[in-house]
């Protein structure tokens, strides 16, 4: 018990810290639509939306639980504009944090987005 609490914690805390590093920066915000989700428990063909965030050169961020197990992961921008079927190319299980990508998004955001360090 005391571990879920600790996760749903850290994952709050994310969330809020890339609202705050996010504000004035929506064009960097992006709306992920994951169907077709399959789960342990057996649940099929769910379908989840979830908000994202650009990576500067590198792909969007988002939370893994909300993609994991997703046959297709779609996005688009805050202007509607289709941004391609994404994939996972990085998971952090211990943080509940996936990097997506597309060819799209490779392109139109290939210098733009927000800044990280690692």
């Amino acid at each position: 018990m005391q571990m879920q609490k600790l996760k749903l914690f850290s994952t709050l805390f994310i969330s809020l810290f890339l609202f705050n590093l996010c504000q004035g920066q929506e064009e960097y915000v992006i709306r992920i639509t994951a169907t077709n989700c399959s789960y342990l428990d057996g649940t099929p063909g769910t379908t989840n939306t979830l908000t994202g965030f650009v990576l500067n050169g590198k792909g969007v961020m988002t939370a893994l639980h909300g993609v994991c197990g997703c046959r297709t992961i779609a996005a688009e921008d805050a202007n509607g504009k289709d941004l391609g079927n994404l994939e996972i190319v990085q998971a952090d299980l211990a943080n509940d944090v996936a990097l997506l990508t597309s060819e799209r998004i490779r392109s139109e955001y290939q210098y733009n987005g927000l800044e990280y360090s690692t």
